[in-house]
């Protein structure tokens, strides 16, 4: 019982300061800003959730057996971002592995005020886990898809190991839609 007053108290902190937002995402009705930072490279880093959850980071899960296949990588023009703008997430991701997301974000994305944005967002809830976990996939992604002809695009990736789940991550302009 002391645990969740404690956890209300937090979630009813943490909006007032303005870090939870309730109000749902333009994309899904069930996922709501967790998080929400201005880089000082003009872009905004938000954190997508599907409820309010723990913070408690858990060790990698050995990989399952069913994620022993190599990620397959899918490419689209369906829900394409900006080659450029999913370049800038990636370097933040990679000059901010250790930050922690919370059990269950399924969405980070970078956009700009003109509404640019590029998502990585993964199919399941894995609890808690370092951002930086999301690194590699989203980089095949990006490297099998973006890069080679610069354009915009998106993309995803199946028998992703992230966190002890075998699931798939995608790279597009939206923070929903990553599904198996």
């Amino acid at each position: 019982m002391q645990f969740s007053i404690n956890l209300s108290v937090t979630a009813v902190l943490a909006l007032a300061a303005g870090l939870v937002s309730a109000a749902p995402s333009p994309h899904d009705t069930h996922f709501v800003v967790s998080h929400h930072a201005i880089q000082a490279s003009g872009y905004n880093l938000t954190y997508w959730s599907e409820a309010p959850g723990s913070v408690a980071v858990r060790a990698p899960a050995p990989v399952p057996r069913s994620c022993a296949a190599t990620d397959i990588v899918t490419c689209s023009s369906t829900h394409a971002a900006s080659n450029a703008v999913c370049s800038e997430l990636l370097a933040t991701i990679r000059a901010n592995p250790n930050v922690v997301i919370g059990s269950s974000p399924r969405a980070v994305c970078l956009g700009t005020a003109s509404a640019t944005e590029c998502c990585t967002s993964w199919s399941q809830d894995v609890g808690a886990m370092l951002q930086g976990q999301l690194l590699d996939a989203a980089t095949k992604v990006f490297n099998v898809c973006f890069a080679p002809s610069n354009t915009n695009e998106s993309g995803l990736a199946r028998q992703v190991a992230l966190n002890g789940g075998c699931l798939t991550q995608c790279l597009s302009n939206r923070p929903t839609g990553c599904t198996d």
